[in-house]
């Protein structure tokens, strides 16, 4: 059985950014699940997923929203069922919570603070990435606790092998037969195919991480500017304010 929040358990099944967009446990879109009163979609398993993404791999089904269905990528865990993902209540209450919030800080922006429109978008704008962020280092986590160990247990056969098949004697003789460094070499190339899937479904989760934490300190540097650019523009207002008022005392009329 896998638990987490919706976010954590698209990102398992390879439904990675789908947590609010297709169903994690069927293949219903959000105009199909939104209603309160919808009917059972179709319960999606490891298999039926499997063969959505090999059919638009192959070119059999048009790349397109709507035929993925969410099925962006590979399973991390390929273990557990869908029928066994579950969400906590605790999560779901979190939610209910954070919606009441946003919405009462959001009153806060719009009648005490009046902070402007484009503040407020780049408050959430690095609200939601810094929320990207967090999932995929859970997902990269996830990947170095179930994979990682494989891979550098991988490579490091590879490299035995390697140097085991160009060992020599005193003579400067193979120490192995031609036979045996032949079997050798299958055992190695067998390392490395086994090695590249491995290493690409690395690099791609490192892209995407590092990708993300770009894009979220420039938001940042961004949200500062904006933040240091109205802080600046009120001390302004509030000197110019103070001058008027030190040349209005010294009229005759007063």
């Amino acid at each position: 059985m896998v638990a987490g929040d919706l976010a954590y358990c698209a990102a398992i099944l390879g439904k990675v950014s789908m947590a609010g967009g297709w169903c994690t446990w069927c293949g219903w879109s959000p105009k199909e699940w939104s209603p309160t009163d919808h009917d059972k979609g179709q319960l999606w398993t490891l298999e039926a997923m499997a063969e959505v993404r090999a059919s638009i791999a192959l070119g059999v089904t048009v790349d397109t929203s709507a035929n993925r269905q969410g099925c962006v990528d590979e399973p991390l865990r390929t273990c557990v069922p869908i029928n066994s993902y579950i969400i906590p209540i605790l999560h779901t209450e979190i939610g209910i919570g954070n919606r009441l919030l946003k919405s009462f800080l959001d009153w806060v922006d719009l009648r005490i603070e009046n902070v402007p429109d484009d503040k407020i978008e780049a408050r959430y704008g690095v609200y939601e990435v810094r929320s990207e962020v967090r999932l995929h280092n859970e997902i990269w986590d996830d990947w170095v606790n179930l994979k990682g160990g494989q891979l550098a247990d991988l490579r490091e056969e590879r490299a035995m092998i390697n140097y085991t098949k160009t060992l020599r004697d005193d003579d400067n003789k193979f120490v192995h037969s031609a036979a045996e460094r032949k079997d050798m070499m299958e055992a190695s190339k067998a390392r490395t195919a086994a090695v590249k899937p491995l290493e690409k479904e690395k690099k791609e989760i490192v892209a995407q991480l590092e990708t993300y934490k770009k894009v979220l300190a420039a938001r940042t540097k961004a949200l500062s500017k904006l933040t240091s650019w109205r802080l600046t523009h009120q001390e302004r207002s509030g000197e110019a304010l103070g001058n008027l008022g030190d040349r209005s005392s010294s009229l005759p009329w007063r």
